[in-house]
Protein backbone atom coordinates (compact mmCIF):
# COMPACT_ATOMS: atom_id res chain seq x y z
CA UNK A 1 0.00 0.00 0.00
CA UNK A 2 1.35 3.41 -0.94
CA UNK A 3 1.38 5.81 1.96
CA UNK A 4 3.15 8.87 3.29
CA UNK A 5 3.72 9.69 6.96
CA UNK A 6 3.20 13.36 7.70
CA UNK A 7 5.83 15.10 9.86
CA UNK A 8 5.07 14.97 13.57
CA UNK A 9 4.18 18.39 14.95
CA UNK A 10 6.41 17.93 18.01
CA UNK A 11 9.52 16.87 16.14
CA UNK A 12 10.43 20.49 16.83
CA UNK A 13 11.30 19.97 20.48
CA UNK A 14 11.44 23.71 21.17
CA UNK A 15 7.80 23.85 20.07
CA UNK A 16 6.99 20.91 22.34
CA UNK A 17 8.47 22.73 25.34
CA UNK A 18 6.66 25.94 24.43
CA UNK A 19 3.39 24.04 24.01
CA UNK A 20 3.87 22.37 27.40
CA UNK A 21 3.96 25.83 28.99
CA UNK A 22 0.82 26.81 27.05
CA UNK A 23 -0.97 23.69 28.28
CA UNK A 24 -0.02 24.58 31.86
CA UNK A 25 -1.88 27.87 31.41
CA UNK A 26 -4.90 26.18 29.83
CA UNK A 27 -5.05 23.75 32.75
CA UNK A 28 -4.94 26.55 35.32
CA UNK A 29 -7.82 28.34 33.56
CA UNK A 30 -10.03 25.30 33.05
CA UNK A 31 -9.50 23.67 36.46
CA UNK A 32 -11.38 26.29 38.56
CA UNK A 33 -14.14 26.46 35.95
CA UNK A 34 -14.65 22.69 36.05
CA UNK A 35 -14.38 22.71 39.85
CA UNK A 36 -17.20 25.25 40.04
CA UNK A 37 -19.38 23.20 37.72
CA UNK A 38 -18.79 20.01 39.71
CA UNK A 39 -19.58 21.82 42.97
CA UNK A 40 -22.90 22.85 41.47
CA UNK A 41 -23.73 19.40 40.11
CA UNK A 42 -22.82 17.57 43.34
CA UNK A 43 -24.11 20.31 45.64
CA UNK A 44 -20.81 20.60 47.50
CA UNK A 45 -18.44 23.45 48.26
CA UNK A 46 -14.99 22.03 47.56
CA UNK A 47 -12.16 24.46 47.02
CA UNK A 48 -10.24 24.49 43.76
CA UNK A 49 -7.31 22.97 45.67
CA UNK A 50 -9.53 20.06 46.72
CA UNK A 51 -10.70 19.48 43.17
CA UNK A 52 -7.10 19.78 41.96
CA UNK A 53 -6.32 16.67 44.01
CA UNK A 54 -9.35 14.75 42.74
CA UNK A 55 -9.52 15.67 39.05
CA UNK A 56 -6.19 17.46 38.46
CA UNK A 57 -4.28 14.47 37.04
CA UNK A 58 -7.10 13.53 34.69
CA UNK A 59 -7.82 16.99 33.33
CA UNK A 60 -4.14 17.79 32.76
CA UNK A 61 -3.55 14.50 30.97
CA UNK A 62 -6.70 14.95 28.92
CA UNK A 63 -5.77 18.49 27.87
CA UNK A 64 -2.34 17.25 26.77
CA UNK A 65 -3.73 14.23 24.93
CA UNK A 66 -6.43 16.19 23.14
CA UNK A 67 -4.00 18.91 22.08
CA UNK A 68 -1.60 16.37 20.57
CA UNK A 69 -4.38 14.73 18.57
CA UNK A 70 -5.80 18.14 17.62
CA UNK A 71 -2.46 19.32 16.20
CA UNK A 72 -2.07 16.07 14.25
CA UNK A 73 -5.47 16.46 12.58
CA UNK A 74 -4.80 20.15 11.87
CA UNK A 75 -1.53 19.15 10.17
CA UNK A 76 -3.36 16.56 8.09
CA UNK A 77 -5.96 19.15 7.03
CA UNK A 78 -3.32 21.77 6.19
CA UNK A 79 -1.29 19.29 4.14
CA UNK A 80 -4.18 18.78 1.70
CA UNK A 81 -2.99 15.19 1.25
CA UNK A 82 -5.74 13.45 3.18
CA UNK A 83 -8.74 13.25 0.87
CA UNK A 84 -10.99 10.86 2.76
CA UNK A 85 -11.10 8.71 5.90
CA UNK A 86 -13.63 7.00 8.15
CA UNK A 87 -14.67 7.72 11.70
CA UNK A 88 -16.39 5.46 14.23
CA UNK A 89 -20.14 5.71 14.53
CA UNK A 90 -20.49 5.86 18.29
CA UNK A 91 -23.32 6.94 20.52
CA UNK A 92 -22.39 9.39 23.25
CA UNK A 93 -23.63 6.93 25.86
CA UNK A 94 -21.43 4.03 24.77
CA UNK A 95 -18.22 4.78 26.62
CA UNK A 96 -16.41 6.81 29.25
CA UNK A 97 -13.38 5.85 31.34
CA UNK A 98 -14.23 4.54 34.77
CA UNK A 99 -11.45 6.44 36.57
CA UNK A 100 -7.97 7.85 36.03
CA UNK A 101 -6.35 4.40 35.92
CA UNK A 102 -8.67 3.25 33.15
CA UNK A 103 -8.25 6.54 31.32
CA UNK A 104 -4.47 6.05 31.25
CA UNK A 105 -4.96 2.60 29.74
CA UNK A 106 -7.42 3.98 27.19
CA UNK A 107 -5.11 6.70 25.89
CA UNK A 108 -2.50 4.08 25.03
CA UNK A 109 -4.99 2.03 22.99
CA UNK A 110 -5.78 2.20 19.29
CA UNK A 111 -9.51 1.96 19.98
CA UNK A 112 -9.73 5.03 22.20
CA UNK A 113 -7.52 7.08 19.92
CA UNK A 114 -9.61 6.07 16.90
CA UNK A 115 -12.62 7.54 18.69
CA UNK A 116 -10.80 10.70 19.73
CA UNK A 117 -9.37 11.32 16.26
CA UNK A 118 -12.79 10.63 14.75
CA UNK A 119 -14.51 13.18 16.95
CA UNK A 120 -11.88 15.78 16.10
CA UNK A 121 -12.26 15.12 12.36
CA UNK A 122 -16.03 15.55 12.66
CA UNK A 123 -15.69 18.76 14.68
CA UNK A 124 -12.94 20.43 12.63
CA UNK A 125 -14.10 19.65 9.10
CA UNK A 126 -11.59 19.90 6.28
CA UNK A 127 -11.34 16.14 5.72
CA UNK A 128 -14.06 14.19 3.95
CA UNK A 129 -15.16 11.14 5.95
CA UNK A 130 -17.65 8.32 6.15
CA UNK A 131 -18.90 6.73 9.36
CA UNK A 132 -18.72 3.05 10.19
CA UNK A 133 -20.19 1.03 13.00
CA UNK A 134 -17.80 0.54 15.86
CA UNK A 135 -17.99 -2.59 17.98
CA UNK A 136 -15.18 -2.01 20.49
CA UNK A 137 -16.34 -1.58 24.09
CA UNK A 138 -14.40 0.89 26.18
CA UNK A 139 -14.74 2.46 29.60
CA UNK A 140 -17.66 0.91 31.45
CA UNK A 141 -17.26 -2.32 29.53
CA UNK A 142 -14.16 -3.29 31.52
CA UNK A 143 -14.08 -4.27 35.15
CA UNK A 144 -11.48 -2.94 37.57
CA UNK A 145 -8.64 -5.30 38.34
CA UNK A 146 -9.03 -7.32 41.52
CA UNK A 147 -7.35 -10.26 43.13
CA UNK A 148 -8.80 -13.65 42.18
CA UNK A 149 -6.93 -15.32 45.04
CA UNK A 150 -9.48 -15.94 47.83
CA UNK A 151 -6.73 -16.01 50.47
CA UNK A 152 -5.43 -12.61 49.38
CA UNK A 153 -8.98 -11.20 49.35
CA UNK A 154 -9.58 -12.51 52.86
CA UNK A 155 -6.30 -11.04 54.12
CA UNK A 156 -7.13 -7.72 52.49
CA UNK A 157 -10.57 -7.61 54.13
CA UNK A 158 -9.07 -8.47 57.51
CA UNK A 159 -6.46 -5.74 57.20
CA UNK A 160 -9.07 -3.21 56.10
CA UNK A 161 -11.17 -4.07 59.15
CA UNK A 162 -8.09 -3.84 61.38
CA UNK A 163 -7.26 -0.42 59.89
CA UNK A 164 -10.69 0.96 60.74
CA UNK A 165 -10.22 -0.08 64.38
CA UNK A 166 -6.98 1.87 64.82
CA UNK A 167 -7.72 5.11 66.71
CA UNK A 168 -6.43 8.30 65.09
CA UNK A 169 -4.09 8.89 68.05
CA UNK A 170 -2.26 5.64 67.20
CA UNK A 171 -2.11 6.33 63.47
CA UNK A 172 -1.33 10.05 63.36
CA UNK A 173 0.65 10.01 60.11
CA UNK A 174 -1.43 8.00 57.66
CA UNK A 175 0.76 6.37 55.01
CA UNK A 176 -0.70 5.36 51.65
CA UNK A 177 1.12 4.07 48.55
CA UNK A 178 4.58 4.96 49.86
CA UNK A 179 6.58 2.72 47.47
CA UNK A 180 8.08 1.03 50.54
CA UNK A 181 7.97 -2.73 50.99
CA UNK A 182 5.51 -3.82 53.71
CA UNK A 183 8.24 -4.64 56.25
CA UNK A 184 10.03 -1.34 55.70
CA UNK A 185 6.73 0.52 55.97
CA UNK A 186 5.99 -1.23 59.27
CA UNK A 187 9.41 -0.21 60.57
CA UNK A 188 8.79 3.43 59.64
CA UNK A 189 5.35 3.41 61.25
CA UNK A 190 6.71 1.80 64.39
CA UNK A 191 9.47 4.40 64.65
CA UNK A 192 6.72 7.03 64.93
CA UNK A 193 5.09 5.13 67.77
CA UNK A 194 2.18 4.06 65.56
CA UNK A 195 0.43 0.73 65.22
CA UNK A 196 1.78 -0.94 62.05
CA UNK A 197 -0.57 -0.93 59.09
CA UNK A 198 1.15 -2.18 55.89
CA UNK A 199 -1.87 -1.91 53.56
CA UNK A 200 -4.12 0.92 52.48
CA UNK A 201 -7.84 0.65 51.66
CA UNK A 202 -8.92 -0.35 48.17
CA UNK A 203 -11.91 1.50 46.75
CA UNK A 204 -13.31 0.69 43.32
CA UNK A 205 -15.53 2.89 41.21
CA UNK A 206 -19.01 1.35 40.93
CA UNK A 207 -20.78 0.46 37.71
CA UNK A 208 -22.91 3.40 36.57
CA UNK A 209 -25.03 4.29 33.57
CA UNK A 210 -23.74 7.43 31.92
CA UNK A 211 -25.93 10.41 32.71
CA UNK A 212 -25.87 12.42 29.50
CA UNK A 213 -28.09 15.17 30.87
CA UNK A 214 -25.71 15.81 33.75
CA UNK A 215 -22.72 15.71 31.40
CA UNK A 216 -24.36 18.34 29.21
CA UNK A 217 -24.62 20.60 32.26
CA UNK A 218 -20.86 20.99 32.24
CA UNK A 219 -20.72 24.46 30.68
CA UNK A 220 -17.12 25.56 30.53
CA UNK A 221 -15.68 28.78 29.10
CA UNK A 222 -15.33 28.66 25.32
CA UNK A 223 -11.67 29.51 25.54
CA UNK A 224 -9.36 31.68 23.48
CA UNK A 225 -9.06 29.61 20.30
CA UNK A 226 -10.55 26.69 18.38
CA UNK A 227 -8.73 24.08 20.44
CA UNK A 228 -10.03 25.47 23.71
CA UNK A 229 -13.57 25.60 22.32
CA UNK A 230 -13.33 21.90 21.49
CA UNK A 231 -11.78 21.17 24.88
CA UNK A 232 -14.75 22.80 26.62
CA UNK A 233 -17.08 20.55 24.62
CA UNK A 234 -15.10 17.32 24.95
CA UNK A 235 -14.58 17.46 28.73
CA UNK A 236 -18.25 16.69 29.34
CA UNK A 237 -18.08 13.69 27.00
CA UNK A 238 -14.85 12.27 28.37
CA UNK A 239 -14.81 12.99 32.11
CA UNK A 240 -14.41 9.70 34.02
CA UNK A 241 -17.37 8.18 35.82
CA UNK A 242 -15.64 8.50 39.21
CA UNK A 243 -15.99 12.29 39.11
CA UNK A 244 -19.58 12.45 37.89
CA UNK A 245 -21.99 9.49 38.02
CA UNK A 246 -19.97 7.57 40.61
CA UNK A 247 -18.94 10.57 42.71
CA UNK A 248 -21.30 10.07 45.67
CA UNK A 249 -20.49 6.39 46.16
CA UNK A 250 -16.73 6.84 45.84
CA UNK A 251 -16.88 9.73 48.28
CA UNK A 252 -18.92 7.82 50.87
CA UNK A 253 -16.72 4.73 50.57
CA UNK A 254 -13.57 6.79 51.00
CA UNK A 255 -14.92 8.47 54.16
CA UNK A 256 -15.77 5.05 55.63
CA UNK A 257 -12.45 3.42 54.70
CA UNK A 258 -9.92 6.05 55.80
CA UNK A 259 -9.23 7.58 59.26
CA UNK A 260 -11.35 10.61 60.11
CA UNK A 261 -8.80 12.75 61.94
CA UNK A 262 -5.21 12.19 60.80
CA UNK A 263 -2.47 14.54 61.94
CA UNK A 264 -0.61 14.26 58.60
CA UNK A 265 -0.74 12.21 55.39
CA UNK A 266 2.28 10.67 53.65
CA UNK A 267 2.26 9.24 50.11
CA UNK A 268 4.42 8.64 47.06
CA UNK A 269 2.01 8.22 44.13
CA UNK A 270 -1.43 8.03 45.71
CA UNK A 271 -2.23 11.33 43.97
CA UNK A 272 -2.46 9.59 40.60
CA UNK A 273 -4.12 6.21 40.66
CA UNK A 274 -5.96 5.90 43.98
CA UNK A 275 -9.38 7.53 43.58
CA UNK A 276 -10.59 6.81 47.12
CA UNK A 277 -7.42 8.28 48.55
CA UNK A 278 -7.76 11.43 46.44
CA UNK A 279 -11.35 12.00 47.60
CA UNK A 280 -10.30 11.54 51.24
CA UNK A 281 -7.27 13.82 50.96
CA UNK A 282 -9.41 16.52 49.33
CA UNK A 283 -11.54 16.50 52.49
CA UNK A 284 -8.54 16.53 54.79
CA UNK A 285 -6.89 19.58 53.24
CA UNK A 286 -10.06 21.54 54.00
CA UNK A 287 -9.36 20.68 57.65
CA UNK A 288 -5.81 21.96 57.33
CA UNK A 289 -4.16 18.52 57.52
CA UNK A 290 -0.61 18.70 56.05
CA UNK A 291 0.03 16.50 53.03
CA UNK A 292 3.55 15.13 52.62
CA UNK A 293 4.43 13.72 49.21
CA UNK A 294 7.69 12.02 48.33
CA UNK A 295 9.48 11.45 45.05
CA UNK A 296 8.87 7.94 43.75
CA UNK A 297 11.06 7.58 40.67
CA UNK A 298 13.68 8.95 38.35
CA UNK A 299 13.45 11.93 35.97
CA UNK A 300 12.17 13.97 38.92
CA UNK A 301 14.62 16.79 39.57
CA UNK A 302 16.54 16.23 36.32
CA UNK A 303 14.07 16.50 33.42
CA UNK A 304 13.48 19.94 31.94
CA UNK A 305 9.71 19.62 32.42
CA UNK A 306 7.41 17.14 34.11
CA UNK A 307 3.67 17.59 34.61
CA UNK A 308 3.53 14.94 37.34
CA UNK A 309 6.34 16.50 39.35
CA UNK A 310 4.68 19.91 39.11
CA UNK A 311 1.30 18.51 40.17
CA UNK A 312 2.66 16.57 43.14
CA UNK A 313 4.50 19.60 44.45
CA UNK A 314 1.44 21.84 44.04
CA UNK A 315 -0.91 19.58 45.99
CA UNK A 316 1.48 18.86 48.88
CA UNK A 317 2.39 20.83 51.99
CA UNK A 318 5.89 19.33 51.93
CA UNK A 319 7.57 17.49 49.08
CA UNK A 320 10.45 15.16 49.98
CA UNK A 321 13.02 14.63 47.23
CA UNK A 322 15.97 12.31 46.81
CA UNK A 323 18.45 15.15 47.28
CA UNK A 324 17.53 17.99 44.93
CA UNK A 325 15.69 21.22 45.64
CA UNK A 326 13.78 23.89 43.76
CA UNK A 327 14.80 27.51 43.97
CA UNK A 328 12.12 29.65 45.57
CA UNK A 329 10.05 26.67 46.79
CA UNK A 330 10.69 25.99 50.45
CA UNK A 331 8.13 23.17 50.49
CA UNK A 332 10.52 21.09 48.33
CA UNK A 333 12.80 19.46 50.92
CA UNK A 334 15.91 17.42 50.00
CA UNK A 335 15.70 14.36 52.23
CA UNK A 336 16.56 10.76 51.30
CA UNK A 337 15.12 7.88 49.29
CA UNK A 338 13.78 5.11 51.47
CA UNK A 339 13.01 3.20 48.29
CA UNK A 340 16.62 3.24 47.07
CA UNK A 341 18.07 2.82 50.57
CA UNK A 342 16.20 -0.48 50.90
CA UNK A 343 17.41 -1.74 47.51
CA UNK A 344 21.00 -0.79 48.29
CA UNK A 345 21.46 -3.38 51.01
CA UNK A 346 20.05 -6.20 48.87
CA UNK A 347 22.25 -6.03 45.75
CA UNK A 348 25.88 -6.85 45.06
CA UNK A 349 27.40 -7.07 41.56
CA UNK A 350 28.61 -10.37 40.17
CA UNK A 351 32.01 -9.78 38.45
CA UNK A 352 31.48 -12.95 36.41
CA UNK A 353 27.85 -12.27 35.58
CA UNK A 354 25.89 -10.94 32.63
CA UNK A 355 25.58 -7.47 31.12
CA UNK A 356 22.08 -6.27 32.00
CA UNK A 357 20.64 -4.00 29.30
CA UNK A 358 17.52 -2.21 30.55
CA UNK A 359 15.03 -1.48 27.80
CA UNK A 360 12.11 0.94 27.67
CA UNK A 361 8.81 0.70 25.80
CA UNK A 362 7.90 4.31 24.97
CA UNK A 363 4.20 5.09 24.43
CA UNK A 364 3.09 5.12 20.80
CA UNK A 365 0.76 8.01 21.57
CA UNK A 366 1.86 11.09 23.47
CA UNK A 367 0.11 10.99 26.82
CA UNK A 368 1.55 13.52 29.29
CA UNK A 369 3.99 16.37 29.34
CA UNK A 370 7.54 15.48 30.34
CA UNK A 371 10.88 15.62 28.58
CA UNK A 372 10.99 12.25 26.85
CA UNK A 373 10.42 10.90 23.32
CA UNK A 374 6.91 11.93 22.24
CA UNK A 375 4.65 9.92 19.93
CA UNK A 376 6.51 8.52 16.89
CA UNK A 377 9.86 9.62 18.38
CA UNK A 378 9.63 6.29 20.20
CA UNK A 379 10.83 4.74 16.94
CA UNK A 380 14.02 6.79 17.22
CA UNK A 381 14.54 5.31 20.68
CA UNK A 382 14.19 1.77 19.28
CA UNK A 383 16.58 2.58 16.45
CA UNK A 384 19.15 3.86 18.95
CA UNK A 385 19.00 0.55 20.83
CA UNK A 386 19.56 -1.34 17.59
CA UNK A 387 22.53 0.90 16.78
CA UNK A 388 23.96 0.09 20.21
CA UNK A 389 23.64 -3.64 19.57
CA UNK A 390 25.24 -3.36 16.13
CA UNK A 391 28.25 -1.51 17.58
CA UNK A 392 28.99 -4.13 20.27
CA UNK A 393 31.68 -6.75 19.87
CA UNK A 394 30.61 -10.37 19.48
CA UNK A 395 32.12 -11.17 22.88
CA UNK A 396 30.12 -8.45 24.62
CA UNK A 397 26.93 -9.53 22.85
CA UNK A 398 27.27 -13.04 24.25
CA UNK A 399 27.06 -11.63 27.78
CA UNK A 400 24.14 -9.33 27.08
CA UNK A 401 20.68 -9.83 28.57
CA UNK A 402 17.97 -7.38 27.46
CA UNK A 403 15.37 -6.79 30.17
CA UNK A 404 12.15 -5.84 28.42
CA UNK A 405 10.04 -3.08 29.90
CA UNK A 406 6.98 -4.35 31.83
CA UNK A 407 4.67 -2.00 29.91
CA UNK A 408 4.28 -3.42 26.40
CA UNK A 409 2.37 -0.41 24.97
CA UNK A 410 1.64 -2.08 21.65
CA UNK A 411 5.18 -2.34 20.31
CA UNK A 412 5.46 -6.15 20.59
CA UNK A 413 9.04 -5.60 21.66
CA UNK A 414 9.94 -9.25 22.20
CA UNK A 415 9.02 -10.18 18.62
CA UNK A 416 10.54 -6.96 17.30
CA UNK A 417 13.88 -7.81 18.89
CA UNK A 418 13.68 -11.44 17.80
CA UNK A 419 13.19 -10.35 14.20
CA UNK A 420 16.04 -7.85 14.47
CA UNK A 421 18.55 -10.24 16.06
CA UNK A 422 17.58 -13.87 16.78
CA UNK A 423 20.77 -14.34 18.86
CA UNK A 424 19.85 -11.63 21.38
CA UNK A 425 18.75 -13.00 24.75
CA UNK A 426 15.76 -11.20 26.26
CA UNK A 427 13.81 -11.58 29.47
CA UNK A 428 10.65 -10.06 30.88
CA UNK A 429 10.29 -8.25 34.20
CA UNK A 430 8.91 -11.23 36.15
CA UNK A 431 12.22 -11.45 38.01
CA UNK A 432 12.79 -8.51 40.34
CA UNK A 433 15.24 -5.87 39.15
CA UNK A 434 17.34 -6.33 42.30
CA UNK A 435 17.76 -10.04 41.56
CA UNK A 436 18.83 -9.40 37.99
CA UNK A 437 21.27 -6.69 39.01
CA UNK A 438 22.82 -9.11 41.51
CA UNK A 439 23.50 -11.47 38.61
CA UNK A 440 25.23 -8.76 36.55
CA UNK A 441 28.73 -7.41 36.09
CA UNK A 442 27.53 -4.30 34.23
CA UNK A 443 24.23 -2.46 33.79
CA UNK A 444 23.22 -0.40 30.75
CA UNK A 445 20.63 2.34 31.30
CA UNK A 446 18.87 3.70 28.22
CA UNK A 447 16.44 6.33 29.51
CA UNK A 448 16.18 8.96 32.22
CA UNK A 449 14.09 7.19 34.85
CA UNK A 450 14.59 5.01 37.93
CA UNK A 451 16.57 2.01 36.70
CA UNK A 452 20.03 3.57 36.53
CA UNK A 453 19.49 5.25 39.91
CA UNK A 454 19.02 1.77 41.38
CA UNK A 455 22.25 0.47 39.85
CA UNK A 456 24.13 3.64 40.86
CA UNK A 457 23.06 3.37 44.50
CA UNK A 458 23.87 -0.34 44.66
CA UNK A 459 27.29 0.53 43.20
CA UNK A 460 27.02 -1.80 40.22
CA UNK A 461 29.16 -0.71 37.25
CA UNK A 462 26.78 1.25 35.02
CA UNK A 463 26.75 3.04 31.69
CA UNK A 464 23.87 5.23 30.55
CA UNK A 465 23.09 6.63 27.11
CA UNK A 466 20.18 8.39 25.46
CA UNK A 467 19.39 11.01 22.85
CA UNK A 468 19.75 14.28 24.74
CA UNK A 469 17.48 15.99 22.18
CA UNK A 470 14.62 13.81 23.43
CA UNK A 471 15.52 13.75 27.13
CA UNK A 472 16.13 17.44 27.82
CA UNK A 473 17.70 18.26 31.20
CA UNK A 474 17.00 21.22 33.44
CA UNK A 475 19.93 23.62 33.87
CA UNK A 476 20.57 22.68 37.51
CA UNK A 477 21.09 19.02 36.57
CA UNK A 478 23.39 19.51 33.59
CA UNK A 479 26.66 19.91 35.54
CA UNK A 480 26.09 16.54 37.25
CA UNK A 481 25.50 14.79 33.94
CA UNK A 482 28.53 16.53 32.44
CA UNK A 483 30.61 15.11 35.29
CA UNK A 484 29.20 11.65 34.53
CA UNK A 485 30.10 12.16 30.89
CA UNK A 486 33.69 13.14 31.70
CA UNK A 487 33.97 10.02 33.87
CA UNK A 488 32.84 7.80 30.97
CA UNK A 489 29.48 6.90 32.51
CA UNK A 490 27.03 8.97 30.43
CA UNK A 491 26.91 9.04 26.60
CA UNK A 492 24.89 10.97 24.04
CA UNK A 493 24.92 8.37 21.27
CA UNK A 494 24.74 4.56 21.16
CA UNK A 495 28.01 3.97 19.31
CA UNK A 496 30.07 5.76 21.97
CA UNK A 497 28.37 3.80 24.72
CA UNK A 498 28.98 0.52 22.88
CA UNK A 499 32.66 1.39 22.41
CA UNK A 500 32.99 1.83 26.18
CA UNK A 501 31.27 -1.51 26.80
CA UNK A 502 33.69 -3.18 24.37
CA UNK A 503 36.57 -1.62 26.30
CA UNK A 504 35.54 -2.57 29.86
CA UNK A 505 33.17 -5.56 29.69
CA UNK A 506 35.82 -8.11 30.76
CA UNK A 507 36.46 -6.32 34.06
CA UNK A 508 34.04 -3.44 34.54
CA UNK A 509 34.62 -3.38 38.32
CA UNK A 510 38.22 -2.18 37.90
CA UNK A 511 37.01 0.74 35.77
CA UNK A 512 34.09 1.49 38.10
CA UNK A 513 36.29 1.63 41.19
CA UNK A 514 38.53 4.31 39.71
CA UNK A 515 38.37 7.30 42.13
CA UNK A 516 37.32 9.72 39.38
CA UNK A 517 34.46 7.46 38.28
CA UNK A 518 33.31 6.88 41.85
CA UNK A 519 33.48 10.57 42.67
CA UNK A 520 31.28 11.50 39.67
CA UNK A 521 28.76 8.79 40.54
CA UNK A 522 28.70 9.70 44.24
CA UNK A 523 28.24 13.41 43.52
CA UNK A 524 25.32 12.55 41.28
CA UNK A 525 23.73 10.22 43.84
CA UNK A 526 24.11 12.78 46.62
CA UNK A 527 21.99 15.14 44.54
CA UNK A 528 19.49 12.85 42.81
CA UNK A 529 19.56 9.44 44.53
CA UNK A 530 20.53 10.02 48.15
CA UNK A 531 20.57 6.95 50.39
CA UNK A 532 21.34 6.51 54.08
CA UNK A 533 21.51 3.52 56.40
CA UNK A 534 19.42 5.45 58.93
CA UNK A 535 16.83 6.54 56.38
CA UNK A 536 14.01 5.58 58.75
CA UNK A 537 15.26 7.99 61.41
CA UNK A 538 15.65 10.76 58.82
CA UNK A 539 12.13 10.30 57.44
CA UNK A 540 10.71 9.98 60.96
CA UNK A 541 12.30 13.27 62.04
CA UNK A 542 11.01 15.08 58.95
CA UNK A 543 7.50 13.67 59.36
CA UNK A 544 7.42 14.67 63.02
CA UNK A 545 8.32 18.24 62.04
CA UNK A 546 5.34 18.32 59.71
CA UNK A 547 3.03 16.64 62.22
CA UNK A 548 3.90 19.18 64.92
CA UNK A 549 3.41 22.06 62.50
Amino acid sequence: MDYETLPYHWDDRAKLYKDSRYLDRVYERFLPALAGQLNEIHQVGRSTDGWRIIIGPWIYYFISVLYDRYLSICNAIDSGKVTQTWVPQLKESEYAPRDFTEFEKCIASDEYNQILYGRLIEALGGISFVTREYDHALGLGSKPASSHNPIKRAVRKTLDFYGRLIPSCWNGVVMVMTYLKPWDLVRLQSSLGQLPYPCSPEITVPDCILDLETRKKLRLPQGENRFEELLAKFIGLEIPVAYLEGYSKVYEHSKAAYPRFPKAIFTANGFLFNEGFKFWVADQIERGVPIVATQHGGHYGTGLWSANETHEIKVSSRYFTWGWGREGQSKVVPVVSGQLSCIKRKVKPNPKGQILWMDMSPPRYSYWMYSCPAGPQALDFITDQQRFWNALSNEARELLLLRLHPAERGWNMKKRWKDFSPSLTTCDSSLAMAQQMSQSRLCIGTYNATTYLESFTTNIPTLIFWNREHWELRPEARPYFEELSLAGIYYHNPESAAAKVNEIYRDPVSWWEDPGVQNAKNNFCDRFAKTKKDWIRILKDELLKVKKG
